[in-house]
């Protein structure tokens, strides 16, 4: 089969995925609405269903500029329509940008949505699990101090590193901070959670310890029931070389034992 033919059947297949997990998602948000129970889980139901729906379209985007473009994770640019989130690491000509028309060609949706109308107003009359109206931007109530907030859906099950190394990402309460360090590692190898959160926007980022495990403690509040995996989590929060902390979201646990580059534990990113 010649180059142009594989490359059309990819292309075919992807469509195919997407065209698939569209369909599933749109019965799950039909059937999310139907049947009369508690108002509050109907409505969680649907923004989760609207939370996956996005991560699909997403997804098999960056999957399409990985077989087609040659994009690695470090070169996808999520800059949105407006020039926000910019990343300068991206080709110049928007072949690795997913909300590029003619690229990509995705539409921001969840936390990649302009969130302009969230303003501080907004954001500091919210109650735990209730998310902004203008972006998927829910608020998780206060970690050290801070308001902190977090996304409608996970960032996927990834590595901490591709490869072993000390960066200095150390505290336990401070995962902004971690990430920066993370993000500007020099000489070290691509931390694939920390970047994830990043692209995001310049204020996300991988939770601290602390601040992960604070998270667990609001997992069924409001719009967050039912957004997490019973499984690891990944902190920001390096213990050695090797290893890195995590907290599992079916009973609290932390514990530091799964070494960086394992790909099993989840992402979920916060902001404040």
């Amino acid at each position: 089969m010649n180059t142009k033919n594989k490359q059309s059947g990819n292309v075919l297949f992807l469509i195919l995925i997407a065209v698939a997990l569209f369909a599933a998602l749109s019965y799950a948000v039909t059937q999310s609405s139907r049947g009369s129970g508690d108002a509050d889980n109907e409505l969680a139901r649907i923004a989760q269903a609207e939370a996956d729906n996005c991560s699909v379209s997403i997804d098999s985007t960056k999957l399409r500029l990985s077989i087609i473009g040659g994009c690695d994770e470090t070169q996808v640019s999520y800059e949105l329509p407006n020039g926000s989130n910019p990343n300068p690491s991206s080709p110049s000509d928007k072949s690795c940008h997913v909300f590029s028309p003619g690229r990509g060609g995705a539409r921001p949706c969840g936390p990649w949505l302009d969130g302009s109308g969230c303003t501080d107003a907004i954001l500091s009359a919210l109650s735990i699990g209730e998310k902004c109206p203008f972006a998927a931007i829910v608020y998780a109530g206060i970690s050290g101090g801070n308001r902190i907030y977090t996304t409608l859906s996970n960032q996927g099950a990834m590595q901490y590193a591709s490869s072993y190394s000390v960066s200095g990402a150390v505290s336990m309460t401070d995962g902004q901070a971690n990430t920066d360090t993370l993000i500007n590692a020099a000489g070290g190898a691509p931390y694939s959670g920390a970047i994830s959160c990043r692209n995001l926007g310049a204020e996300w980022y991988l939770p601290a310890r602390d601040e992960l495990l604070h998270l667990y403690t609001v997992k069924d509040t409001g719009v967050l029931n039912a957004t997490f995996e019973a499984a690891a989590y990944w902190s920001s929060t390096e213990s050695s070389v090797t290893h890195a902390w995590r907290v599992f979201f079916s009973n609290g646990v932390t514990n530091d034992w799964r070494a960086k580059v394992y790909s099993d534990p989840f992402v979920r990113c916060i902001r404040q």
